[in-house]
């Protein structure tokens, strides 16, 4: 309730910020959380309805923040987009499985969110994060890759997601000319190997069912 609060920089001798500590300050715009800071409660910004920027220090070992949103270090969860943050769009890292309940609370400015995970994903996410109903959910087709280069071989592991059933997804192999070694149909989810010699990249790629591209993803200069 400190409504007169317009900044605040956590110091470093904070380690922990617990549930409600800034609920309805009200003017409270930009916050910075110190690099020794390990523990954050619910609700820390419940009511921070002029809230545009979070930034965290980069030494900080359990918290992160990119373009002004609040997430663990590991982007596994969202824990905080500001209110007032005045973007139209925000692409969803795709690291993340969790979105705090109040992480999208008073955002009104938001209109699209760009999310590569699935339906089912996302909804277990969001159920709870107070989404105003006025946001679009765009859902971006991508490819999730495991790749572990042995002596002899490379393994790759594709996981096409958001994509129709009858689209065609590849993954192919390119020397460092960018020629075409050796390409193969993905069954997500089985291991396709290709021969290690001359590989210096693994693309994945897909076309929809009017064959156009859909999407691509390059891993490149494999150790």
């Amino acid at each position: 309730g400190c409504d007169s609060l317009k900044n605040i920089i956590i110091p470093e001798s904070v380690t922990q910020i617990c549930s409600f500590a800034f609920e309805f300050c009200t003017a409270l715009t930009d916050i910075t959380i110190g690099e020794n800071v390990k523990s954050l409660g619910r609700f820390v910004f419940l009511g921070c309805n002029a809230l545009t920027n979070i930034t965290v220090d980069e030494n900080n070992f359990y918290y992160c923040s990119e373009r002004g949103v609040l997430f663990d270090k590991k982007k596994s969860e969202l824990i905080k987009y500001p209110s007032m943050k005045c973007d139209k769009e925000f692409e969803l890292p795709v690291t993340v499985i969790k979105i705090a309940e109040d992480a999208f609370c008073g955002c009104d400015a938001l209109e699209t969110i760009y999310c590569r995970q699935t339906v089912e994903e996302w909804e277990q996410m969001a159920g709870k994060s107070k989404l105003s109903d006025n946001v679009q959910i765009v859902y971006v087709p991508h490819f999730m890759l495991e790749i572990v280069k042995e002596e002899n071989d490379i393994r790759v592991m594709a996981y096409p997601k958001n994509l129709a059933a009858e689209a065609g997804t590849f993954v192919e192999t390119l020397d460092a000319d960018g020629k075409v070694l050796e390409i193969k149909y993905v069954t997500a989810g089985e291991p396709m190997r290709f021969n290690a010699e001359d590989v210096k990249k693994v693309k994945a790629f897909a076309f929809d069912v009017h064959f156009k591209p859909a999407i691509e993803c390059v891993c490149e200069k494999l150790e």
